[in-house]
């Protein structure tokens, strides 16, 4: 029997995740929210979760500091006591004086805070009345993850999914637990004020504050949080360390167009904003106010904690005189009654209805702390802001302000009358205001509203009991394997051992006499002849040892690789896009027989890859560890000829003849060749890419997409998630490889080919793509596994899945009748399954007579020679319709991703068989779920394909399958609505330009803070040379007057 491979960690929480889907999708849930953190500014961020999920009809328990001031339905508090809460608590004159290491200082603070909150919330009345629920009880537990994971404790005991919540950005102890990449070459750490563009200085701050900070939660907080938890609920409790990494979701307060696109696994939210509720009518005198302000208003507020009546006179003052000389009304929430020497147009107010003035179309500037809530609004509202952070994540929140031109920064110890003037003066600017209304646009607007998509993950989570389908692989990896710091070490090695024989090997040289030197040099001169014949094959052979809502829009598309595999995946969405109104021009060599209205074909003259390959082609192949390079010569050369015959065909020249600007948005294949890049800059158009199948190597870097070999297999390889750490090594040096050699050939042959085409002046297609706005990929977590990927890349997996269609009568009485049901065989739309070797056809043909089942394969000749009675021969057949027909037990398949995507949504499962391109990774995917048996062409026999689907048809894989299809299936948005919406944000936006990662600007050497590396290893080795020189100062010394004394 075929072993399962690659199942490992995965299939135990599939089995959790069997034990908990009994949970009914129709009863409502019972909730439990545990926010332990006295801070109310937190809590505004979690009570509109907690209280939507009430209004949901859930039953939904509170333990917080914040009970509601009306109660409502379903929602039921159990205040905590004991703690002061954090309203009107921070005096700024803590703030007049601050070292330079102040972060490592807030975090001290926080950390106390967590101890005692968590102290405090153990003792409680409240949360012993919380456990008096038996396990099992509630459906989900809603927490706050922050300074202590302390909750997580009370969440093993009641053995709930976690779903938690941070009302800030990603703090650096979430990143490894949640499988998210900590890159600090371009994600500020929380607690420094820099943007994602950042100097080498600030890299390396960044670099060193993050693994700090990091370090130090896992040294205090965790030991902390364990010893108050063991404490209560004994010592065979698991640290909270090891509780976290079971978190299901996060949801953090946080969002693309604010505070800048990040790479984010699928199991963590962005939900920034989901506090800002519909606006309510102001009060008479405010409305009047803001209406009949000549000039606009201006509102000054430092949020909930901070008093602003605690500025020092000096800074009061100045801030008053400035006002002063304002022509615009001020707002200034102030706590004290009165205010020394307030100028007329100066109003104060001990509280104020923020976000309703903030949205008033007559406010002009908010001066603001740079909390998170208030940013948020401010960019909801289109507000320019000037900001003067003060603590915590204040600083990233201003500099990401900063950073999207709609922030200027004001320093707190800066503040006088003239900076005050000057920085509001420049807030005013057009520029900023123009910038406010955009990010506005992107931040307001969204394919789900926050709150509707936070309550369907909270269900969604419940419903199949944590989802583990969720967890990335590279949770459970320590961080010097998943940065691949074992393959840097290794190669590093290797080369330097290369280095060292070559360096040995010319010493030795020059040693010997002349003759032998020339008879040596002979010998040398012979074998770089030798290696440059073959220089390839050497180069890649040592490589891989070891490896394994708008108006109608002009819409053009561009597809030129001529496999119709690749065209089924994009064309449902061209055609929906007419469908719905929009005029779209496609250019490829697929003409629609039935286009619907708006629907134009430009249709190429190409080779069609239909039937087109055959299995010799594949069965004797001298080095497999060579295919993938091999693999990638031949799409090189289709991407070439490809672009040559597409930049001289009718049908490109006559979409040309529009103007640029005609086009609303170009879609366009990204797979072998960028070469459409170049008519896209012609159209002066933004551009939405399009795979159909996983991210390839060259991908990464323009949509600003970490590459992680240590989990992440490459496209051309059949590896899972799980790898060994040879495993890790093939994948790393097949990626990277891979992604040099497109640099070195197809970069520079579409380049060539457009300027032979436009002319000299066309940049290079290298450059042109890190201009795509949007990539949609043929990809969905349920099954090809958790990825971090930034918002420009969309996972629209089965797009291309319709409902299924009637059966012939003939088709339909076979399904039907057949008593232990049917396996369907289909090797996919190019690959001829009448080329199989008559060997091996004889071997399958024998295995599937020894089957019970019923055998429909699709098989393109008219007869089968010695065909048995149970097996059905069809040349054509509706694939998609019979994988749907509840009677279909296994489908036998290539490994295509169009098919395997239609066996995983209709809960089939598979016996792969892979033979070329991405069909390894994509079986492999399923080998690790459960719900495949993968076979080896290259050992292809009657009891192995026998075995295979014997195996296949245990229940066990049907049980995988459908657990499988249902994540699969469900989802917050259809695949369709969702590239819907994103093609339509992207032409009303002119290429959404918040979406576009800073880290596509960076080299890798910079992205991967290896330059931050290598200055900290520098400084390593000279404090280590230094300290031997000064041991052996210290040695002769102590030698001379050791001898001094002998004397």
């Amino acid at each position: 029997m075929l072993q399962l491979r690659s199942l490992g960690a995965l299939l135990p929480l599939l089995l959790l995740l069997q034990e908990h889907v009994s949970v009914d999708a129709g009863r409502p849930l019972k909730i439990l929210g545990l926010f332990p953190h006295p801070g109310v500014s937190h809590f505004h961020f979690f009570q509109p979760i907690m209280q939507g999920l009430a209004e949901a009809g859930h039953e939904v328990s509170v333990v917080s500091h914040f009970p509601a001031k009306i109660p409502t339905a379903r929602y039921k508090d159990f205040p905590l006591t004991g703690i002061e809460k954090l309203t009107n608590s921070v005096d700024l004159k803590f703030f007049d004086k601050r070292p330079f290491y102040k972060h490592f200082i807030e975090f001290f603070l926080l950390y106390e805070w967590g101890k005692e909150a968590c102290n405090s919330t153990l003792r409680s009345e409240a949360l012993q009345t919380v456990m008096k629920r038996k396990a099992g009880y509630y459906d989900v537990i809603i927490l706050e993850q922050f300074n202590t994971d302390c909750m997580m404790g009370v969440a093993h005991q009641l053995q709930a999914p976690v779903v938690a919540l941070s009302s800030c950005s990603l703090l650096p102890w979430h990143f490894e637990r949640m499988g998210a990449p900590i890159i600090p070459s371009h994600i500020p750490v929380l607690f420094l004020g820099q943007s994602q563009d950042m100097n080498f200085g600030e890299r390396l701050a960044n670099w060193f504050t993050f693994h700090t900070l990091n370090w130090m939660y896992k040294l205090l907080s965790v030991p902390a949080a364990d010893a108050m938890v063991q404490y209560k609920f004994g010592h065979n409790m698991p640290s909270v360390g090891e509780l976290a990494k079971n978190t299901s979701v996060l949801f953090v307060n946080t969002h693309y167009s604010l505070s800048g696109p990040k790479p984010l696994p699928p199991n963590v939210i962005e939900l920034g904003g989901i506090h800002i509720q519909k606006a309510n009518p102001l009060s008479a005198d405010l409305q009047r106010l803001l209406d009949n302000a000549e000039h606009g208003v201006i509102l000054i507020s430092w949020g909930s904690m901070i008093r602003a009546n605690s500025l020092s006179p000096e800074k009061r003052d100045g801030i008053v005189r400035a006002v002063a000389r304002l022509k615009q009304q001020v707002i200034w929430k102030w706590e004290n009654e009165t205010l020394e020497n307030k100028p007329p147009n100066l109003h104060i107010m001990k509280w104020l209805p923020q976000r309703d003035i903030l949205c008033h179309p007559n406010v002009k500037v908010f001066m603001t702390h740079a909390g998170l809530m208030g940013s948020s609004e401010a960019a909801y509202c289109g507000v320019p802001v000037v900001a003067t952070p003060m603590y915590g994540d204040q600083f990233l929140n201003a500099a990401a302000l900063v950073q999207r031109d709609m922030g200027v920064l004001l320093h707190y110890e800066d503040i006088g009358e003239n900076t005050v003037m000057r920085a509001l003066k420049r807030a005013l600017d057009k520029k900023h205001v123009d910038a406010a209304k955009l990010v506005s646009h992107s931040f307001k607007y969204r394919p789900q509203q926050a709150l509707q998509l936070a309550i369907w993950w909270v269900e969604h989570v419940a419903h199949t009991g944590g989802d583990p389908l969720l967890k990335s692989s590279a949770v459970e990896l320590s961080r010097f394997v998943y940065y691949s710091l074992d393959c840097y070490a290794v190669v590093g090695l290797i080369l330097a051992m290369v280095v060292g024989s070559w360096i040995a090997l010319i010493r030795l040289c020059c040693g010997k006499q002349s003759n032998k030197k020339n008879k040596r040099i002979a010998k040398l001169k012979l074998k770089k002849m030798q290696a440059n014949s073959i220089w390839k094959c050497l180069l890649l052979s040592s490589l891989i040892a070891g490896s394994s809502p708008v108006g109608a829009l002009n819409i053009l598309g561009l597809f030129i690789h001529p496999a119709i595999s690749h065209f089924q995946f994009f064309q449902p969405l061209l055609r929906r896009l007419a469908e719905i109104g929009h005029n779209v021009d496609v250019v490829s060599p697929f003409r629609d027989a039935q286009p619907p209205k708006g629907y134009t074909d430009y249709t190429l003259p190409s080779v069609n890859l239909s039937n087109q390959l055959g299995f010799d082609m594949f069965e004797d192949i001298p080095m497999p560890s060579l295919l993938p390079f091999g693999e990638f010569f031949i799409l090189y050369a289709y991407g070439r000829d490809a672009c040559n015959a597409t930049l001289h065909s009718e049908a490109l020249a006559q979409v040309l003849q529009h103007p640029a600007g005609y086009y609303d948005v170009i879609i366009m294949e990204q797979f072998n060749t960028d070469c459409m890049m170049g008519v896209a800059y012609q159209l002066q158009t933004p551009v939405i890419a399009m795979s159909s199948c996983a991210l390839m190597p060259w991908h990464y870097e323009r949509m600003g997409t970490p590459i992680k070999p240590s989990y992440i297999s490459a496209l051309f390889l059949g590896q899972s998630e799980n790898m060994s750490f040879s495993g890790r090594l093939g994948n790393w040096l097949t990626t990277h490889t891979l992604n040099w050699l497109y640099s070195l050939f197809n970069v520079p042959a579409a380049d060539a080919l457009l300027r032979e085409r436009f002319g000299p002046g066309i940049p290079s297609t290298g450059e042109l793509v890190k201009n795509t706005s949007l990539m949609l990929i043929n990809q969905h977590f349920s099954f090809s596994g958790a990825k971090p990927l930034p918002p420009n890349v969309i996972e629209v997996g089965g797009l291309h899945l319709r409902a299924a269609k009637p059966l012939d009568a003939a088709l339909q009485q076979l399904l039907d009748s057949a008593e232990h049901g049917v396996i369907l065989i289909s090797w996919g739309s190019q690959l001829r399954a009448n080329s199989l070797s008559s060997a091996k056809r004889e071997s399958l043909l024998r295995a599937l007579a020894r089957l019970p089942q019923q055998i429909i394969w699709k098989w393109e000749n008219d007869t089968l020679p010695n065909q048995p009675a149970n097996v059905h021969i069809m040349k054509w057949l509706p694939q998609r319709d019979i994988l749907a027909h509840p009677n279909l037990r296994v489908f036998f398949s290539h490994g295509g991703l169009m098919g395997l995507t239609e066996a995983v949504a209709s809960g089939v499962p598979v016996v792969g068989m892979p033979v070329y391109g991405d069909q390894y990774l994509n079986v492999a995917a399923l080998v690790q779920r459960g719900m495949a048996v993968r076979v080896d062409l290259r050992q292809f026999s009657e009891q192995t394909v026998f075995d295979a689907l014997t195996q296949a048809l245990d229940p066990s894989y049907k049980q995988q399958a459908k657990k499988v299809a249902a994540a699969y299936n469900e989802r917050p948005q259809l695949a369709m609505d969702n590239a819907l919406w994103w093609v339509h944000h992207v032409a009303e936006t002119r290429g959404a330009p918040l979406l576009r990662s800073s880290a596509a600007k960076l080299n890798r050497f910079v992205y991967y803070s290896l330059d931050v590396y290598v200055t900290i290893g520098a400084a390593l080795l000279l404090l280590l040379v230094v300290a031997l020189k000064i041991w052996r100062i210290c040695c002769g010394r102590k030698r001379q007057l050791s001898k001094a004394k002998r004397s």
